[in-house]
């Protein structure tokens, strides 16, 4: 990639970035908003080759990203305006993959995964935020070799503070039962504790912000089983459960564990009133609420109502619904924080020719708060509408991020949509097709929701908006295939 001089004259740069912030302070919505700054760099050449370029994070000035360049892995580093400060090349793309990585004062923190035939190598390459250039020897995680038809895998959970990671190694050789390793580590992918343990089968993992790792796994089929390993460095406990028989679930998602009580959300169908043939067709969410020590479960059911099915699926408010059923409902994510936590839905379904897909609507958005406990405090719906091809999918993604007071989403939509109230259905935004706004949402656990606006052109986020710290957020926007900018967010 060409290194290319900014263009953009310092006194007009400013000038836009005083007409932005005074124009999202006009457009914020909601009593008490938080103040919401954003700081945009100059428009320059699109920097990704690939279809989603990682941000790695920002700070001092420096933005340090990885890509793929003529099958290359490249970490690099630029000003906020797109100027290349320093630029290395990490290996092969067929043979390196990165899992992320942080920015921790000086340097540059990145997790590094090798997983060829009959071998698989995980490591921590730390270096100098300045040059990118090495700063001691890379540390080893992981250093699996077998035969050619032996597996091995490398999984990662993360807390919600972002301080601490959890790392699961599975190493499955033929012939032999499963290995299998929990490690914790730092930001900084130094190891506080490693744990063999027995061979568990999971699909989901999650780490709290004490350190503590939950493994689990749950079937959709009849059986409705709910399997789940802690562990804390010490101690390995097992325990399970089984769903509602009654229920029809379409989605299970580990939400919290603290206090030896883990909080699962089961989006579920009630299948007797199903009314449309595809789709999950969800219309009530139950968390379930397991206490490890004294082995109680209880269960929290929460209907979907009328005005979060309406925003959900883009129809108008006031009128009696149809029904309120969310024909293409999905849990987005969760973030905990040490009050309980915030679970996020939306509908989004694949556009399909001939088995192909070709095309991915996101449709409406709901956020559920509930307490430690399970029980539901609130909800929050938000109308949103974004269609992409299938390969520019990720640029119509998002997740919400933690922030000091409560979380954050930024979210590109259509610039017709700012002028219209929350009950008014919002138009469709098409990337690089429609003006689009930056919208800014700030949610706190009280349920206070705010948005502030920008106008940023025909332009989309790749991705999803990259965690600085507690107060600000990192979005790289791109304009086709021709022109990306920077975009730092500051919450206070």
């Amino acid at each position: 990639m060409e290194k290319h001089s900014n263009r953009t004259n310092v006194r007009t740069r400013a000038m836009r970035r005083m007409i932005l912030t005074a124009a999202a302070v006009i457009m914020a919505i909601g009593a008490g908003a938080q103040n919401v700054e954003a700081t945009f760099g100059a428009e320059g050449k699109m920097l990704g080759h690939s279809n989603e370029p990682q941000l790695i994070g920002y700070t001092d000035g420096s933005v340090v990203m990885t890509d793929v360049q003529s099958r290359k892995l490249v970490l690099a580093s630029y000003d906020i305006d797109q100027n290349e400060k320093a630029r290395v090349e990490l290996g092969s793309s067929k043979e390196v993959e990165c899992y992320g990585g942080f920015v921790n004062g000086d340097n540059v923190d990145l997790l590094l995964v090798n997983n060829g035939d009959g071998m698989m190598r995980v490591w921590r390459e730390r270096r100098s935020l300045s040059t990118l250039q090495p700063v001691g020897d890379p540390s080893t995680l992981a250093d699996f070799k077998g035969e050619k038809k032996d597996k091995f895998y490398f999984t990662l959970g993360t807390s919600p503070s972002q301080e601490l990671l959890a790392g699961v190694s599975v190493a499955a050789r033929k012939g032999l039962d499963p290995e299998m390793r929990v490690s914790l580590y730092s930001r900084q992918l130094e190891a506080y504790w490693h744990m063999p343990i027995s061979a568990v089968a999971f699909n989901q993992i999650l780490v709290n912000d004490s350190g503590e790792v939950v493994l689990g796994h749950c079937t959709l089929d009849q059986r409705k089983a709910c399997t789940f390993t802690v562990l804390d460095g010490e101690n390995e406990k097992h325990f399970g459960f089984r769903l509602d028989s009654e229920i029809w679930p379409t989605e299970v998602s580990m939400v919290r564990y603290d206090n030896n009580k883990l909080i699962l959300a089961v989006a579920v169908c009630e299948g007797h009133k199903v009314i449309m043939p595809l789709g999950s067709n969800i219309n009530r969410i139950d968390f379930y609420c397991y206490d490890v020590e004294k082995d109680k479960l209880s269960i929290t059911s929460h209907h979907i109502s009328d005005l979060d099915a309406s925003r959900l699926c883009g129809r108008k408010e006031g009128k009696a619904p149809n029904n309120n059923w969310v024909q293409f409902g999905n849990i987005v994510q969760s973030i905990a924080d040490g009050q309980g936590a915030y679970l996020m839905l939306d509908q989004t379904w694949t556009v399909t020719r001939n088995d192909i897909p070709v095309e991915q609507n996101r449709v409406g958005m709901m956020v559920i708060r509930i307490n430690a406990d399970g029980k539901v405090q609130w909800t929050k719906s938000i109308r949103m509408g974004s269609r992409s091809s299938w390969g520019g999918r990720g640029m119509i993604a998002y997740r919400w991020r933690s922030t000091a007071d409560g979380i954050a989403l930024a979210l590109a939509q259509h610039a017709k949509n700012a002028s219209l109230t929350p009950d008014q259905p919002v138009k469709t935004f098409r990337i690089f097709k429609d003006k689009a706004i930056l919208n800014v949402y700030t949610l706190n656990p009280k349920g206070e929701l705010n948005r502030t606006d920008y106008n940023i052109g025909k332009q989309a986020i790749v991705g999803a908006a990259r965690t600085v710290d507690s107060h600000n957020l990192m979005l790289f926007l791109i304009a086709s295939a021709n022109k990306g900018q920077f975009a730092n967010i500051t919450i206070k």
